[in-house]
């Protein structure tokens, strides 16, 4: 192997990189081709036991989130339908026309800019198992029951959901059943099993540029490049599964320290893949939050606190800090919320 430093290279020819599709460690710096997924590729070796990560514009301004959805929750054992839009560029939050299926919670969810899928949302039942799989559309703001695999592989309830940032590849664990299942977000169609997370409790899954995690049970990595997952030797992100973290185009992600519910902030970097209780309290107390994933601040819309209450919070990345929201921040058309599914669009 040449080994080209300084060099001006001038040749009608051309340099091929190595073709390793998905699989194998490198060195830190070594390129390659992915030709699965048709990108050129470097290897990162500081964070996360190393992963490939893609040569294209950065992951922070590859999408601008400027429209977040909640999407059904209950208060109180009752299920809601209602689908909330909520503008970042206001912080403001309304109630739509366009409304879910069916009434669920406890479920997880994947989406690209155009639509989001909630696994088990036919559960239309406070904390019901359900196998099936809903739809609803970011542009039209309804949902909708055809072009897509409709039925899961099992009946789910609290599952864990993580999906790539090219938003064409969700994998889905936990909630009655250990394997790792595949949604093609790009077909809308499910896929074969990806081997096992070694849980078939309740999680919450998260995620950014080069691998998700899903939390507390059972705290595992996953990397998009090899689509494999790993342990994780870090503190799980959140201090149970009901502790919803607020996602962020940033590196850092925060959730809620202590049990359901809790009164203060934990942060994973995802540069590192490490968790510290670094930073101090929350600006409410509470757990089992709306939480819709932010560019430069994010928003928890309605959470647990022993009983359920129609409130919201603004976190803003910059000061690592949340506010208390106000009446045009929080949801409409519901009488408390938490446990929905969340969604954004650009």
């Amino acid at each position: 192997m040449a080994t080209l430093k300084n060099t001006n290279i001038n040749d009608t020819g051309h340099l091929t990189l190595p073709g390793n599709t998905t699989s194998g460690a490198g060195t830190n710096g070594a390129l390659r081709f992915n030709g699965r997924d048709g990108r050129i590729e470097v290897f990162q070796s500081q964070s996360g036991g190393g992963f490939w990560t893609a040569m294209v514009q950065p992951f922070l301004s590859r999408q601008i989130i400027t429209t977040g959805y909640v999407h059904g929750g209950y208060a109180s054992s009752v299920v809601w339908d209602e689908t909330n839009r909520v503008t970042f560029a206001t912080d403001t939050t309304i109630d739509l026309a366009g409304k879910q299926e069916r009434g669920h919670n406890y479920k997880d969810s994947c989406h690209d800019v155009n639509n989001c899928w909630t696994f088990g949302g036919a559960a239309n039942g406070h904390c019901v198992n359900n196998n099936g799989i809903t739809a609803y559309n970011h542009r039209t703001e309804n949902n909708y029951t055809s072009g897509y695999t409709r039925t899961f592989t099992w009946s789910t309830n609290n599952p864990g959901m993580i999906q790539n940032p090219e938003m064409t590849k969700a994998w889905i664990t936990g909630g009655n059943s250990s394997q790792i299942r595949y949604f093609d977000m790009v077909t809308q169609t499910l896929g074969a099993q990806q081997g096992s997370s070694g849980t078939s409790g309740g999680t919450w899954g998260i995620q950014h540029e080069n691998y998700g995690i899903w939390c507390e049970n059972p705290n595992q990595g996953f990397k998009w490049s090899s689509e494999t997952p790993y342990s994780r030797g870090a503190t799980s992100p959140q201090g149970d599964k009901h502790q919803h973290c607020m996602m962020f185009k940033h590196a850092n992600m925060v959730g809620g320290r202590e049990r359901n519910p809790s009164t203060n902030w934990r942060e994973t970097n995802f540069y590192n893949d490490q968790t510290k209780d670094v930073i101090g309290g929350k600006s409410y107390y509470g757990g089992e939050e709306n939480m819709i994933a932010g560019q430069d601040w994010g928003y928890a819309i309605g959470w647990y606190q022993g009983n359920h209450v129609v409130d919201s919070a603004k976190f803003v990345y910059a000061t690592r800090q949340s506010v208390r929201g106000g009446s045009s921040l929080n949801a409409k058309g519901v009488n408390g919320q938490s446990s929905a599914t969340m969604s954004w669009r650009d």
